[in-house]
């Protein structure tokens, strides 16, 4: 039996993901860098031979730090919209539902100040809208458009995680 201390797995995460991001930014020639990895992994017998390639990006440190990405605009005439169509869940395959910065006329800047005007509180709190981003829709759109059926059961079952908010569900359409 060892003394070695246990390690708490999301700090271990956390700890893995800060020295990731610190050795990026460390590197002068990250550009050049990460298209020399590609070409390499591009070169790979096995790429050629794979039908599926998936490709992992992490850019939410830049996006958080650019405060920049596409979504809806923050309009009481969606929440109305979402309200008036029963909509439950509320998901692109965008990095967020909403776009940002916050647009600069936002109607919620008064009642989410905390937010810069943000209207996730309002869809989430208020309405009781399950909000959806980063999801694989493409499968889900082709077969809407190909059999003219536009709407599904949608079920979700997040991680069973403590504190496990934000966590990637395993979403399921259900015709």
């Amino acid at each position: 039996m060892t003394n070695d201390p246990v390690l708490d797995p999301l700090e271990l995460k956390k700890s893995i993901r800060e020295q990731a991001h610190a050795n990026r930014k460390a590197q002068e020639d990250k550009d050049g860098l990460s298209q020399s990895i590609c070409q390499k992994f591009a070169a790979l017998p096995e790429f050629a031979k794979a039908k599926t390639v998936l490709v992992y990006l992490d850019v939410r440190t830049e996006v958080r730090t650019a405060r920049r990405a596409t979504g809806f605009r923050q309009t009481k005439e969606l929440g109305e919209w979402i309200w008036d169509h029963q909509v439950a869940v509320f998901a692109t395959d965008t990095f967020a539902v909403e776009v940002l910065p916050v647009d600069e006329d936002s109607e919620f800047r008064q009642s989410a100040p905390e937010d810069n005007g943000m209207m996730h509180q309002e869809l989430i709190a208020k309405l009781g809208v399950v909000l959806g981003e980063l999801w694989n829709l493409g499968e889900l759109v082709e077969d809407s458009v190909r059999t003219d059926q536009w709407d599904a059961m949608c079920v979700i079952k997040p991680l069973n995680l403590v504190g496990g908010v934000g966590s990637p569900p395993n979403a399921t359409a259900l015709r």
